[in-house]
C-alpha cells in the first residue's frame, strides 16, 4: 500500500487505515494506537497519515483521554444485543399470530364463498380521493 503519485491518500487506503487502526486499538491492552506502528505497516510516513483529517480524525478519537475501556463499550454492545434480540422474538411472534390470523380469514371467507380473486380485488377509492383527482386533471 502506497500513496499515489501527488503524494495524496486515496479513500481505498484511507478505509484501509482506519480498519487497520480499530483492530490495532482492539488488540492493544490499553486501547490505544501508535500512528508511527500504523505508518510503518502501511508504508507512508506519520506526518502524512496524520495530515489526512479522517484518520487524524479517528487517531484522537481512539487515543481520547476520555476512552471508554473496552469492558464498557462490551457491556453496552451486549446490552443492545438484548434489546435487539428481544425485539426480534416480539417481531417474529406478532408475525405468527399475522400468519395464523390470516389463514383463518382465508378460510373464513372461502367457506363464504368468495373466491380468491374477489379476495384480491383493490379497495375502493374513497369518495374524498375521487374527488380530489377529478379536481387535479
Amino acid at each position: 500500500m502506497s500513496r499515489n503519485k501527488k503524494g495524496k491518500i486515496t479513500p481505498e487506503i484511507e478505509d484501509e487505515v482506519c480498519n487497520l487502526m480499530k483492530i490495532e486499538a482492539a488488540r492493544a491492552e490499553d486501547g490505544k494506537v501508535n500512528l508511527v506502528k500504523i505508518a510503518k505497516l502501511v508504508n507512508i510516513s506519520r506526518p502524512t497519515l496524520y495530515n489526512n483529517t479522517v484518520i487524524k480524525t479517528l487517531y484522537n478519537e481512539i487515543n481520547n483521554k476520555n476512552h471508554k475501556p473496552q469492558e464498557k463499550v462490551n457491556e453496552e454492545l451486549e446490552s443492545k444485543l438484548k434489546k435487539v434480540k428481544a425485539e426480534t422474538d416480539r417481531l417474529k411472534k406478532t408475525l405468527k399470530e399475522y400468519d395464523v390470523k390470516f389463514a383463518r380469514w382465508l378460510f373464513n371467507a372461502t367457506n363464504a364463498g368468495l373466491s380468491i380473486d374477489e379476495l384480491n380485488r383493490p379497495v375502493p377509492e374513497s369518495m374524498k380521493t375521487t374527488l380530489r383527482k377529478k379536481v387535479n386533471k
